[in-house]
């Protein structure tokens, strides 16, 4: 008794399938084509979008994950920002 490939593969927080269509994942290249202010600034859009949504939808855990999703990419992408840390003297 086996499952499906297909259903494990299914994550449509972390990987839809829907933004796999080629070897490049949608938010790569959305963020190479943004300065890194614009590209935190679309990460903050999404999960105030999602957060603000989550009641009114079918899913509203889905989306509320959809909002961590996107919360711990702001995350990593500050960590990596130099511009956040180089006035730090601790």
């Amino acid at each position: 008794m086996g499952v499906s490939r297909k259903i494990l593969e299914h994550d449509p927080v972390n990987k839809p399938s829907h933004y796999r269509q080629t070897d490049w994942e949608a938010i790569e290249i959305i963020k190479k084509s943004m300065t890194e202010d614009e590209y935190q600034g679309y990460l903050r859009g999404n999960i105030m979008k999602y957060t603000m949504r989550y009641r009114y939808k079918k899913q509203p855990i889905e989306d509320l994950r959809k909002a961590r999703w996107y919360l711990e990419e702001l995350i990593k992408d500050v960590l990596n920002d130099e511009r956040y840390f180089k006035n730090s003297q601790s």
